[in-house]
């Protein structure tokens, strides 16, 4: 993982870490005044993927970028930073 990530109308928006999803989600909302929903808050992988909590949490493992999820089988960016 590089960065949190949310997606809005297929665009993906992301700030440069320690940024957490609430970051990127209050800087979209003072952009475009849209809501993003769970399901649109990810991770961006370092070849430009949108990766999915889930998913993310079970590459951020293998990678050995964390240890252990604090609520899994999600990632949330408080584990990683």
């Amino acid at each position: 993982m590089i960065a949190a990530a949310c997606r809005v109308d297929g665009l993906i928006f992301t700030l440069p870490p320690p940024a957490r999803h609430p970051d990127v989600l209050y800087a979209i909302y003072d952009l475009c005044r849209v809501r993003v929903g769970p399901k649109d808050q990810a991770f961006l992988l370092s070849d430009g993927t949108f990766a999915e909590r889930t998913e993310a949490a079970q590459i951020a493992l293998a990678a050995g970028q964390v240890e252990k999820l604090a609520a899994p089988p999600n990632l949330f960016s408080e584990d990683l930073w």
